[in-house]
């Protein structure tokens, strides 16, 4: 996991020298001039997976309220998937047990993708 460091964010993923086939960014989804890591994300992403960001949302609006202010996303580059995840220990260990039995099925689709 990274947090709101731009030039490392890019050179993860970079799309000359993959790295990993998932890339989990903590912090940078909220509102703030320092909150860029979705930013980052929005202008190099291929498309969002809209299913999982939504169940990202939901499934953090029932933890917190505030996550009502949260930009996070999930998306896709090639065949790497990029999850953006709030700055919170708190918000990431609740969202990782959902979401980590899901990942498994999501990262095999985006590996048969063609180029």
């Amino acid at each position: 996991m990274i947090d709101d460091n731009k030039e490392k964010l890019e050179e993860l993923i970079n799309k000359e020298k993959k790295i990993s086939d998932l890339i989990i960014t903590t912090g940078g989804t909220g509102l703030t001039s320092d909150d860029i890591s979705v930013d980052v994300v929005e202008k190099i992403m291929d498309y969002e997976i809209r299913g999982m960001s939504i169940a990202l949302h939901n499934f953090n609006l029932q933890q917190s309220l505030n996550t009502i202010f949260s930009r996070a996303l999930v998306a896709a580059l090639e065949n790497t998937m990029i999850i953006t995840l709030p700055g919170s220990l708190k918000a990431v260990s609740e969202i990782m047990p959902y979401f980590i039995n899901y990942l498994p099925h999501g990262l095999s689709h985006l590996e048969n993708r063609s180029h």
